[in-house]
């Protein structure tokens, strides 16, 4: 009876121990290196749920904001070269996580507009690398324009340029030229729509000349979206610190009047501006003290399709060395505090600052790295650029063509 006990008792941990290896077998095959990029709950839209590096020893950054992310140009140390990111082609398990070619040699600046780069070669003379043959209005016809080749243009448009007189953003492109402000680009004709790429370039216009005999003056231009099918708006910041705007003045981004367009430079800010950056509803500045501003949409607080909107800019934070803001609808503030850490606020749509914070708006800064030496944001996404020359970036990957999750498993071979 003993014995039969003995037997039952042992058969139990063998049976036990069988279904315990099993268990551990099972756990083991689950933690296999698993990289979850797009598992974000937007059936439309494929995301990065956290920061992957894009490349190491970048030098310099630039990218277009009113284009999809995957334009992204970047400059390594110690090279004269420019290359593109090809943010659609991985290499998995590497370094270097995505593939890039060469887009020109020998270039001493550059200027992402539009899905082409306009590049200063070393005698300063200003090329097209792409297709956007209405940029200097060369052409008074849709025959004119069609005989392009649209693939690369690569001609002289201007020449003898200064480099740090140059400035491209948003489907725009401005110079300084015998101490005048020029203007050029769809996003520079008054009153275009949003729907630019409808239009031929023929109907664009000559570049357009501000502020005639203080060129020298204009220490940056940008230049955002507008909303409401107004155009777009532009913003010039002059050496004195002071703002003007002109364009779109939907979201309040240059009056509180009633105006919805203005084809002349308004004076916003009369002085203490040190840095800018704009989107479709916001203007962000880090003025001489090192405090950030912010006016359009509030950022401190958001209900549902209501913005309040004002020119009056709103102090967010202090001891900030650089910002930049994005966003058609929603607005997403990313900025770098004097001590190399990052932070992001307002909305995070798309895992822009990544699924470590929920979904939805922020009106706090959240953490995002550190250690950083520059950020850049564009429409659902974030780019870091670490002190150590390392590309990092988060947020929307692409159209998610089967509608659903897609996770990529990368397992040990």
């Amino acid at each position: 009876m003993l014995s039969g006990l003995k037997k039952f008792i042992i058969q139990l941990i063998i049976m036990a121990s069988l279904f315990s290896s099993l268990s551990l077998s099972y756990a083991k095959e689950r933690k296999k290196p698993v990289e979850k990029i797009y598992t974000w709950d937007d059936t439309m839209w494929k995301t990065r749920r956290h920061y992957g590096m894009i490349a190491k020893n970048v030098a310099e950054v630039k990218m277009e904001k009113s284009e999809n992310y995957e334009t992204v140009y970047i400059r390594k140390g110690g090279e004269n070269a420019v290359k593109e990111v090809d943010m659609y082609k991985r290499h998995p398990g590497k370094s270097q996580n995505y593939k890039m070619f060469t887009v020109g040699k020998k270039i001493k600046e550059f200027y992402p507009v539009g899905s082409d780069m306009l590049f200063l070669d070393a005698k300063n003379r200003l090329r097209l690398n792409g297709s956007n043959c209405y940029l200097f209005a060369n052409h008074v016809s849709a025959k004119e324009c069609k005989k392009e080749k649209y693939h690369v243009v690569n001609k002289i448009v201007e020449r003898n340029l200064n480099p740090k007189k140059c400035w491209s953003d948003s489907g725009m492109f401005a110079y300084v030229k015998n101490n005048n402000l020029y203007i050029t680009g769809y996003s520079a004709s008054p009153y275009v729509s949003q729907k630019h790429d409808q239009l031929e370039c023929f109907q664009y216009e000559k570049p357009r000349m501000f502020f005639q005999g203080k060129g020298s003056q204009v220490k940056d231009v940008v230049c955002g979206e507008g909303t409401g099918g107004y155009g777009y708006n532009i913003f010039v910041l002059l050496k004195d610190g002071s703002v003007w705007g002109m364009g779109n003045n939907v979201a309040k981004l240059i009056s509180n009047s009633k105006t919805k367009y203005f084809d002349y430079f308004v004076q916003i800010v009369a002085k203490g501006v040190n840095q800018i950056s704009v989107s479709s509803n916001n203007v962000a500045v880090v003025k001489n003290d090192d405090a950030l501003y912010v006016w359009g949409h509030t950022m401190k607080s958001r209900s549902s399709k209501k913005y309040k909107s004002s020119v009056i800019p709103i102090k967010i934070t202090t001891n900030v060395s650089e910002a930049d803001i994005s966003g058609r609808n929603d607005t997403t503030l990313v900025f770098r505090r004097k001590n190399g850490v990052a932070y992001g606020m307002g909305l995070n749509s798309g895992c822009i600052l990544t699924d470590k914070y929920k979904k939805g708006w922020h009106k706090k800064p959240v953490r995002l790295m550190g250690k950083v030496k520059h950020v850049y944001t564009i429409e659902g996404v974030t780019f870091i650029l670490k002190k150590n020359r390392s590309l990092y970036w988060t947020g929307t990957q692409d159209w998610n063509v089967n509608f659903g999750w897609v996770v990529k498993k990368l397992s040990k071979k």
